[in-house]
């Protein structure tokens, strides 16, 4: 106010202020002082409007800008990865483009379940369903899934999409998707302290061909490991037992509750 008065410009404001019941509103005010002859201001006449539900949208909107941006970045530095290790791996350009093909639409399955959501956290239940579906996941007797119905939060989603994807290609390559009578079980639980709650994941086949360790760990071996270990600071293990491989992953939820309550706050 100050400032216009010095400057005779228009007064252009927006700020915050809590009403006598306690509620935070915010508030913009625009107005023009007025002077006598000689140059002293006399009064501002203008408006006072409540504009909390524009930046309510406001910030609505630019918190979805900045998570679009970062989820693209991520994106894009995994599918570089992707595309780089499996054309370094494939023994030809069409086994390339197949594998390129199933791995780029896992990733978008996991992005298609994110923007379906607005970024906002993902039902693991769904992120199942939807990364195992080109496998036969609706076949009870070949898929058995349980697990709360907890929501995964998005720097959670893409990884474990990418996990599930190479564990049930592999299985259908080698393991117990490529048996009749082959069974693959997916559990997941919430373990740990209250304050420091992490995702325990487990992927367990049986009834597949005897299993053998391979000579040298595999380009999707090293994804899940990647992705889930050194991204998002979770650890995996990856059993070849002889009755059927078993996958362990542990990853921690507390700071994407963090994440959350900070969004949240900003947006109020």
């Amino acid at each position: 106010m100050e400032q216009a008065i010095a400057n005779r410009s228009l007064l252009d404001a927006e700020y915050r202020l809590t009403t006598p019941s306690g509620e935070v509103r915010w508030v913009q005010i625009r107005g023009k002082a007025h002077y006598r002859a000689d140059g002293t201001p006399i009064l501002i006449t203008g408006t006072s409007q409540d504009i909390t539900e524009r930046r309510a949208v406001q910030s609505h909107r630019a918190l979805l800008s900045r998570e679009l941006h970062h989820r693209v970045q991520n994106t894009l530095s995994a599918l570089q990865a992707v595309v780089s290790q499996t054309m370094r791996r494939a023994d030809s350009l069409q086994d390339a483009g197949v594998t390129l093909t199933a791995r780029i639409q896992a990733m978008a399955a996991a992005n298609t379940l994110l923007v379906s959501e607005e970024f906002g956290s993902v039902s693991m239940h769904d992120l199942v369903m939807r990364s195992l579906t080109p496998f036969g996941v609706e076949d009870a007797d070949r898929f058995r899934l349980s697990g709360p119905d907890l929501r995964l939060p998005p720097q959670l989603v893409v990884a474990y999409a990418l996990a599930l994807h190479e564990l049930a290609t592999n299985a259908s390559k080698y393991g117990a998707l490529s048996a009749a009578t082959g069974i693959v079980e997916v559990a997941w639980k919430i373990v740990g302290e209250p304050d420091r709650p992490l995702l325990h994941m487990i992927w367990r086949e049986t009834g597949g061909p005897p299993v053998v360790p391979p000579n040298r760990t595999s380009f999707g071996t090293q994804l899940i490991r990647r992705v889930l270990a050194a991204e998002i600071g979770g650890r995996v293990d990856l059993d070849f037992r002889s009755e059927g491989v078993v996958f362990t992953a542990v990853a921690p939820l507390a700071d994407a509750e963090t994440d959350a309550r900070i969004r949240m706050d900003v947006l109020s």
